[in-house]
């Protein structure tokens, strides 16, 4: 997917921390988002712009990755650092794989899952359209970070199943350390929404966004239903 360019950093909910090897600056973003939108702060980080410390953190390795209603293939030299895949995680509105390169602050990548019968759907954002999803994370979070600076907006497809897909692409700069972010939206036709993101430091963006994009390349729906 040569076209992808895009950025949204995606919005939570307040919710109870699940005491998993995920980071807890991670859950501490999370948690206080979505339920009270209106409370956030411009200045605060987005989840994914903290590294995660927790001695339990998974590094692991893959060859192929089936879960979250899609499957996808291994690109060096990314490793699953956490993942929140069950059955059951839209009951918490927690649905994701983040992955990283030797466990460093940059990049990373998340792919996150919103069931259209999750709490943050029906809820907060009550999305019918691929668009409305964008806008609600845009409006409410994105928008608000820190030294935030919109770059891009673009529209493509999921060339492995031509599904939609909304990419948004921009920076922010939490502790004067300028974040490059890619964020791809899209939905499965089925019965979820998607986010697919992508960032890193502003030098070494380019040097791994390759590897995002094979891994974007490999990625097909499933058609079972969960």
């Amino acid at each position: 997917m040569n076209k992808l360019i895009g950025t949204i950093i995606p919005i939570f909910l307040q919710i109870v921390l699940v005491t998993t090897a995920i980071n807890l600056a991670f859950f501490s973003f999370i948690v206080p988002t979505q339920a009270e939108m209106n409370t956030v702060s411009p200045a605060e980080e987005p989840f994914f712009s903290k590294t995660s410390k927790d001695k339990n953190i998974l590094n692991e390795n893959f060859t192929t990755y089936d879960g979250l209603g899609i499957k996808l293939k291994y690109s060096f030299p990314w490793v699953i650092l956490t993942k929140l895949d069950k059955s059951t995680c839209h009951n918490i509105d927690l649905c994701l794989i983040h992955l990283g390169i030797n466990q460093t602050n940059m990049p990373q990548i998340w792919i996150i899952q919103d069931k259209f019968e999750s709490q943050s759907i029906k809820e907060y954002c009550k999305c019918n359209t691929l668009k409305d999803y964008e806008n609600h994370f845009y409006t409410n979070i994105i928008s608000r970070y820190d030294n935030f600076s919109f770059i891009n907006e673009n529209y493509t497809t999921f060339t492995s199943n031509e599904i939609p897909a909304i990419q948004l692409e921009y920076e922010f700069s939490p502790s004067n350390e300028t974040s490059h972010t890619i964020t791809l939206f899209t939905n499965n036709n089925k019965d979820a929404f998607y986010q697919f993101i992508y960032y890193a430091d502003s030098e070494s963006f380019p040097m791994n966004f390759s590897n995002f994009q094979k891994i974007i390349d490999t990625v097909v729906f499933d058609s079972r239903k969960e």
